[in-house]
């Protein structure tokens, strides 16, 4: 989530730094992430975020599984 998730989805982020990020939705830690899992794969696998950036489908498989390595 470093590279793609956290640069808007941070707490340590205000205003026009978070990109349009919802405030309090927050990805820093794997609590953050377990709260939110099912809505980021979601949009991840939509393809609706991250928003300035197409990933490459092995990409968002790599994203999925992790994501449901967490909730395992």
């Amino acid at each position: 989530t470093s590279t793609f998730c956290t640069t808007c989805h941070s707490a340590s982020r205000s205003g026009a730094a978070r990109g349009g990020a919802p405030v309090g939705v927050n990805f820093d830690t794997e609590e953050d992430v377990l709260e939110h899992a099912d809505e980021m794969r979601e949009m991840v696998t939509s393809r609706r975020m991250p928003p300035t950036r197409v990933l490459e489908q092995c990409l968002i498989d790599r994203f999925a599984a992790w994501v449901d390595s967490l909730e395992g």
